[in-house]
């Protein structure tokens, strides 16, 4: 027990005092991601972790982060056959202290299947189409403490930006309708208005990411038509927003802070 709690003491000591954080934190972004966006984060501290594509999935998502991992407390899942493709860029995770862990599930480029993993989770709830969704993330979820919120909408990490643990940005109504009904605020803006190269348009999850009180984005708010309401929502929330001024608002699979 006494190697275990010095373990965990060192673990977290070696994250410490990084860059100007409390500790490391991880930006893990598709390889694809703008280089604006990944100096801004870079300029702010955070190391990045450029995941490759997954060739299984379509080629506008191959390399999101919402479609091939899914991070669950300290283990980061993925599926076992991109395993041999990220596992050298996932490494810096696990001396970080998160574990890798695989998911079996029968995986294609069409949907369902590749929208897996692509699970949220917003304070003690586990958002998910029960259809799409691996199993064993529906399980573990569970085991983990979270209330399973189930919604049609299979993207369900693509479509909701988190702004805190009772508070979502979606497109998506029945996503809104859900949330709402288990007490989470909810602006619901109009769909579209969102870049995704080889499809009609990206999903406001897929555009960045929550970390502390500021919510990132891949490009300028002023590029969807709901923008204000959006900062406005967050501001309303505590929380501030950053992103690189002048640029395209881009679905870039979300960025996860780890």
């Amino acid at each position: 027990m006494r190697c275990r709690v010095c373990f965990f003491l060192i673990t977290n000591f070696q994250r410490e005092f990084i860059m100007g954080h409390s500790f490391i934190t991880y930006a893990v972004v598709d390889d694809r991601a703008p280089e604006a966006l990944c100096k801004m984060l870079e300029a702010d501290g955070f190391r990045l972790i450029r995941i490759p594509c997954f060739p299984l999935l379509s080629e506008p998502v191959c390399g999101h982060p919402d479609m091939v991992i899914f991070p669950l407390g300290n283990t980061v899942f993925c599926h076992r056959d991109y395993f041999p493709i990220a596992s050298k860029a996932l490494s810096p995770l696990v001396g970080a202290g998160y574990s890798l862990r695989t998911v079996d599930d029968p995986v294609s480029s069409y949907y369902p299947e590749e929208a897996q993993l692509d699970l949220l989770t917003v304070g003690k709830f586990l958002f998910a189409n029960p259809k799409s969704a691996a199993r064993l993330l529906l399980t573990e979820g569970e085991k983990a403490g979270f209330t399973r919120v189930s919604v049609r909408q299979g993207y369900t990490r693509c479509s909701v930006c988190r702004v805190s643990d009772d508070a979502i940005i979606t497109a998506d109504r029945g996503i809104a309708r859900a949330a709402e009904a288990h007490g989470l605020s909810c602006l619901l803006i109009r769909p579209g208005h969102i870049l995704l190269p080889g499809v009609s348009y990206g999903l406001i999850g897929g555009t960045g990411g929550l970390y502390r009180d500021t919510v990132w984005f891949s490009g300028d708010l002023s590029a969807h038509p709901d923008g204000e309401a959006i900062a406005g929502f967050c501001a309303a929330h505590g929380k501030k927003v950053r992103y690189p001024a002048g640029k395209p608002l881009l679905d870039i699979g979300s960025i996860f802070f780890l």
